[in-house]
């Protein structure tokens, strides 16, 4: 570093020479070393004649300075920037809208901005530029939202994506969803028209961007995306167009032995698959059927990639699906996926059972999932003990059975129940308000707390849960033969292998019993 800090003392340095120690500097910071010197020559490098100098000097500037960086450095780096930008030259134009969309200071975005704005809406504007202008307005409007004229951009915005060059739709498809994603969709849905007028011609003018035999399939994902953030078109014209391309791409989508070309036909069929569940009823019948068959043969594949995002998005089918009938098909491949070796799998195989469950589905659901808990997955235990327990309470026609639920709970996974769990529990059997108690609820909670309590070890939760349900409706089971004295030695049983805090809920137990029952006192 010292070295070329003395060779840029020399003021007769070639052009050649500064280049080449710019770019070791540039070398040096990517390493994470901190660079303090060779902002002055990068920015010479910038009013260089030649293409190689001029370009190595913006790479530095837009690798090496940022918004913490020393303002009048800055600002004389903008006045370099604006003469390239206004040369006339492609190649100087796109090198330093490249580097604004880097760089930019907050601060100068308005200054600025109408000139890219131009640039980027322009019908006669360079393709070249046009790429590099659209991703620098981008970068101009996530740091300054002022510059955003709604009118004029819808406007710019039907410009183009009336342009046939690949390139430029994607770039398009970038600022347009940065847009919408800050700014919200309204005033823009004249735009999605276009939208599908492009998806349509995603195979025409294509020659430079097939991916293995598959035309822009990062343009078509792109767009697909773009269509979920609006609702379904208006025009029976524009609906019946989109559905058709979707049934195009659903039956033309296959599974071969190319790896690569399996992840870009499939990254365009699920993008598809995500469409048709956020239109809803608005999509062809037999698409929302075909999408829930496919996905019910993709969630049954060797390759892991493709069945997780077939899992992932049939735990969205519901709303294609209403009453769930075709997806009930699908439950055991769900529970298979439950026990796979991958923990990526498990976790969303575990997310779309909680998704899909219902009432009919609640209890075979809550009982595989419990079945699956005593496998000892650790990494998933309190995220199923979460699931089961909201599951159980939600399509709990009847309480019995959630309280047989949440016993299970305890006994499989104690040290993942927490507090409040068996909070809620407890303020479940004793009733809400001025509510009526449900006297059966409570006699059996009490009865089948007593049974579990025999168990000479367990966890200290369970001991806590029993010891207030007992304590507390305790009178409601002595008719069945549980005695107010086997009740007070059954508690006293687990006394000595509990912590204090168990203690202290075993001693307030006492008390309330010896209220029941004086004859405890002797």
């Amino acid at each position: 570093m010292a070295k070329i800090r003395t060779k840029f003392q020399n003021k007769g340095l070639s052009g050649y020479d500064k280049k080449k120690y710019v770019w070791k500097l540039i070398y040096a910071h990517i390493l994470g070393y901190e660079v303090e010197f060779g902002h002055e020559e990068a920015l010479n490098l910038i009013n260089a004649q030649k293409f190689t100098e001029k370009s190595s000097g913006y790479i530095a500037i837009g690798i090496m300075l940022n918004e913490k960086s020393n303002f009048a450095l800055f600002e004389r780096v903008l006045n370099a920037i604006k003469v390239d930008l206004n040369c006339g030259n492609e190649v100087c134009e796109g090198l330093a809208l490249a580097t604004l969309g880097n760089i930019g200071f907050a601060e100068m975005v308005p200054e600025l901005a109408p000139i890219v704005i131009e640039k980027t809406f322009a019908q006669n504007t360079n393709s070249y530029v046009r790429k590099r202008s659209i991703m620098c307005l981008l970068s101009f409007f996530r740091r300054n939202r002022s510059i955003y004229d709604q009118p004029k951009w819808l406007k710019g915005f039907k410009t183009l994506f009336a342009i046939k060059h690949k390139g430029i739709l994607m770039s398009s498809c970038s600022l347009l969803g940065g847009v919408v994603t800050i700014m919200g969709r309204d005033g823009l849905y004249d735009i999605v028209p276009s939208l599908i007028s492009c998806l349509a011609g995603a195979d025409s003018n294509a020659e430079d961007y097939y991916y293995y035999k598959t035309a822009c399939p990062w343009l078509q994902v792109k767009l697909l995306k773009l269509l979920q953030l609006f609702p379904p078109p208006e025009g029976k014209r524009e609906l019946n167009q989109i559905n058709e391309i979707m049934m195009k791409i659903m039956n033309k989508t296959e599974v071969t032995k190319n790896v690569n070309k399996n992840n870009s036909d499939h990254s365009i069929l699920f993008e598809v698959f995500n469409l048709i569940i956020h239109y809803g009823d608005a999509s062809f019948e037999i698409l929302r059927l075909d999408t829930i068959k496919l996905l019910g043969q993709y969630v049954e594949v060797r390759e892991p990639n493709i069945r997780y995002l077939a899992l992932e998005t049939m735990s969205r089918c519901s709303t294609i699906d209403k009453k769930n009938q075709l997806i009930k098909k699908y439950m055991n491949i769900f529970f298979k996926n439950l026990r796979d070796k991958d923990i990526s799998i498990r976790k969303i195989a575990l997310n779309s059972l909680f998704s899909l469950c219902d009432a009919q589905m609640s209890g075979e659901v809550v009982n595989e999932i419990l079945d699956y808990l005593q496998e000892n997955d650790y990494e998933l235990k309190e995220e199923i003990v979460l699931k089961v327990a909201i599951l159980a309470e939600k399509f709990a026609d009847n309480l019995n059975w959630y309280i047989d639920v949440i016993i299970k709970l305890i006994e499989f996974a104690g040290d993942y129940v927490n507090e409040d769990l068996w909070f809620r529990v407890a303020q479940i059997i004793t009733g809400f308000g001025d509510a009526e108690p449900n006297n059966q609820l409570q006699r059996y909670a009490a009865l089948k707390l007593f049974d579990v309590l025999k168990t000479r070890s367990l966890h200290e939760t369970m001991v806590k849960i029993g010891a207030y349900v007992i304590s507390e409706f305790g009178p409601l089971i002595v008719q069945d033969g549980k005695s107010y004295k086997d009740q007070f030695q059954l508690l006293e049983s687990h006394f000595y292998n509990v912590q204090n805090a168990t203690k202290a809920q075993l001693i307030t137990s006492y008390m309330k019993m010896l209220k029941n029952a004086p004859e405890l006192k002797m």
